[in-house]
Formats: C-alpha cells, sequence, structure tokens
C-alpha cells in the first residue's frame, strides 16, 4: 500500500505526450500543401467548426480547430486526432 501511494504522490508532472488542445489564433510557420478534414464525419461542421489536419511533411503534421464563420484557426490539437466532439465543441473523444 506504501509503495502505491509512493508511485502517485511520485507521478504529479504532467505527461509530455498526453493529448492536449492549445486554444487561441495560431500562425503556421510553414506553409501547408496537404489540408484534410472527415468530409464523411457525422457532422464534419458541428458548431461551425471543423477539424482540419495540415501536413508538410509525413513527420510535420498538425491538427487544428478551424471556425468557418470568422475563418480563422482558434485552436490546435497536439498528441491525437479528434475522432468525436459535442455539437457545442466542449467535450472531444481523441
Amino acid at each position: 500500500m506504501i509503495g502505491l501511494l509512493i508511485l502517485v504522490a511520485s507521478s504529479g508532472k504532467p505527461d509530455p505526450l498526453a493529448p492536449k488542445f492549445v486554444p487561441g489564433q495560431v500562425l503556421p510557420a510553414v506553409p501547408f500543401p496537404t489540408i484534410h478534414y472527415d468530409w464523411a464525419g457525422a457532422v464534419p461542421f458541428a458548431g461551425g467548426k471543423v477539424w482540419i489536419w495540415a501536413m508538410a511533411s509525413p513527420t510535420n503534421r498538425h491538427c487544428f480547430l478551424y471556425d468557418l464563420d470568422s475563418r480563422q484557426v482558434v485552436g490546435e490539437l497536439f498528441n491525437a486526432g479528434p475522432v468525436f466532439c459535442s455539437g457545442d465543441q466542449t467535450k472531444l473523444f481523441v
């Protein structure tokens, strides 16, 4: 039991590879010649927003949330890809 408590207490640092969404306007440093979105999804444009994947190379991939009304990127998802989100974009399954 003591070993379990020590393990839980020592794991206070967040995992750097854990999925995270960073809100805010993103200004990419490089052009992306390839851009995709889930056109076959049940609701690809939920709430006037769409998830897009932009690739500059096979190892330089980004996942952005794009607002269709304001025509700008409103955040980026790191270390994951969106699978499903709620209609109001407050819950995301990655």
